[in-house]
């Protein structure tokens, strides 16, 4: 008679594959000084179906931010002109998959503001030149101060002046003076 051999059996444990994303953008695009910086990954995949996430990167100008580890670059780091490149790492709980970068985006030049402007002085006579003064120079570049000015009498423009003194000679009694300035920091016009 014959006898029923021993049984056997075995297992194995299926492993976990790492997870990939296809792309990364930045906005806003383009960025200015004074605009945070965000980074959005497209294209997760993961063959076992794991939570999508992400650790992140950045770097400016080839240098890496040690304290941006999260979606978004904080304007504080960095100035117009600068290079940013962002990068996520995709993480489905277990292994990391290959990072994948952004194109580099060049942060461009902010246009100044200009509070106000006064004349002085403020009830002028013929004899007197008027002079424009501009207060509350904004711009978050800190590129040098700098205006454009045009002086308009009688409400017509008066092109032979553009310096902030419109001079005494040019005027007769009872007209009316008006200037307009503009900020310009050596790139861009202001309002």
């Amino acid at each position: 008679a014959y006898g029923d051999g021993p049984s056997t059996s075995g297992s194995v444990m299926v492993g976990n594959r790492g997870p990939s994303a296809d792309s990364i953008a930045l906005s806003p695009n383009p960025a200015l000084t004074s605009d945070d910086i965000a980074m959005t990954v497209s294209g997760w995949n993961d063959p076992d179906g794991d939570p999508e996430a992400y650790s992140y990167t950045w770097s400016v100008n080839g240098a890496e931010v040690a304290d941006a580890t999260g979606p978004t670059l904080s304007n504080e780091s960095h100035r117009k002109g600068d290079s940013i490149v962002g990068a996520a790492t995709p993480f489905d709980g277990f292994v990391s998959g290959t990072p994948v970068a952004s194109d580099p985006l060049i942060i461009g030049n902010t246009p100044p503001e200009l509070a106000l402007v006064s004349i002085t002085p403020p009830a002028p006579t013929a004899v007197d030149d008027i002079t424009a003064l501009p207060t509350g120079w904004l711009d978050p570049d800190e590129d040098p101060e700098d205006y454009r000015y045009r002086w308009f009498i009688d409400g017509i423009e008066d092109p032979r002046v553009t310096t902030d003194v419109y001079p005494s000679e040019s005027t007769t009694h009872n007209q009316v003076i008006y200037v307009e300035v503009t900020p310009f920091d050596g790139e861009e016009e202001g309002t």
